[in-house]
């Protein structure tokens, strides 16, 4: 259920309009829900990115921390928590959105293994 998300691995691009989008879908779907995006970190790799997204998605599910968005000097979204520094948390269900050029999206929901 959307309710049992505790992390969003974000698609981020690090542009105001596309973040302040992608960040009222989520605060409106999920609430205000931790959220961190690699693209600050790594930059935009295209293709590659969706992977990559889910790669933080689950090293996060993996080491049981929510993971931060790198330089993040930007100010707080309105309904999420833009995680800004590593910390433990409990983490059993994690999205990864992959928003692509001409509206080709998707989201990725991974879940700990018991």
């Amino acid at each position: 259920s959307v309710g049992a998300v505790q992390f969003i691995s974000a698609h981020g691009t690090g542009t105001r309009d596309n973040d302040e989008s992608e960040s009222q879908v989520l605060g409106r779907s999920f609430g205000a829900i931790p959220v961190c995006s690699t693209k600050r970190a790594i930059g935009h790799t295209m293709g590659a990115a969706a992977g990559f997204g889910v790669l933080g998605a689950v090293a996060a599910l993996q080491l049981q921390t929510l993971l931060p968005t790198a330089a993040w000097q930007g100010t707080p979204m309105p309904g999420i928590d833009v995680v800004i520094r590593s910390r433990p948390a409990i983490i059993d269900q994690v999205v990864s959105t992959c928003l692509a050029f001409g509206g080709v999206n998707a989201a990725f929901v991974l879940g700990r293994c018991p």
